[in-house]
């Protein structure tokens, strides 16, 4: 008899745990499935020159030190189920999704990842300012901090919207585009992007050593939870 009870058991949580796993991995299989099939459509598509898609009209006005948020669909996270969950629990203690209407809007979507722009790892010191040769620092559950080309990562993203958060130093007018730029705003950016060099090189290399990657999610979890809960 009571070993009968035992396998009873053992059968009741063995299904609590596969009933609702089995969705969790078809969802993800489909995920998987969504990202490789835009990967391809991105590396097939038809480029017709001097025709300019949104992305490009975005990286033209990015410079080093812009900050992108991204307002990601958790569902189309491939990263496994953790790193959606982390997606889905950011979004909800982090971000304020809808205004005093109860509409969501833009400006306040549910941006729950950033990613710095830039230098690129260009050897030639001429076009480090060239937006096509920038890239976006970030921190993945896929890859931990890693620094990808922008063009490419924003072509890949499937978030909502993006937004870009320009850095201006004192005096730089980043939307006239006709005037010269001043001799100490020229300075300022070429330290900022010396220093930028090294902030990229160095984290990703913490990253590396430290397994960053395998900690993202939970890390995530326990920021959000913990800033709901009033502990942070």
């Amino acid at each position: 008899m009571a070993s009968g009870q035992k396998i009873r058991v053992a059968k009741m949580v063995a299904a609590s745990v596969v009933v609702p796993t089995i969705p969790v991995l078809v969802w993800w299989r489909s995920a998987v499935q969504d990202r490789k099939r835009h990967a391809e459509e991105e590396r097939t598509k038809v480029r017709i020159p001097n025709v300019q898609t949104v992305d490009d009209l975005l990286i033209e006005r990015c410079q080093p030190g812009d900050i992108l948020l991204f307002d990601r669909r958790c569902e189309k996270c491939a990263a496994g189920p953790l790193a959606a969950l982390s997606c889905l629990v950011g979004q909800q203690f982090l971000c304020d999704n809808e205004n005093s209407d109860g509409r969501r809007t833009v400006d306040i979507g549910s941006f729950d990842h950033c990613g710095i722009v830039v230098p690129g790892r260009n050897k030639n010191g001429k076009d480090v300012y060239d937006p096509y040769n920038l890239m976006l620092l970030e921190a993945t559950a896929s890859e931990g901090i890693v620094a990808r080309p922008l063009l490419t990562r924003l072509e890949m993203s499937q978030s909502r919207s993006v937004l870009l958060l320009p850095l201006s130093s004192p005096g730089e007018l980043r939307n006239d585009t006709e005037s010269d730029l001043s001799d100490k705003t020229q300075k300022v950016q070429e330290y900022m992007s010396k220093r930028l060099v090294e902030f990229r090189d160095k984290w990703e290399a913490i990253s590396q050593t430290q397994g960053y990657a395998s900690a993202h999610s939970t890390l995530g979890i326990i920021g959000a939870v913990g800033y709901g809960l009033g502990w942070m």
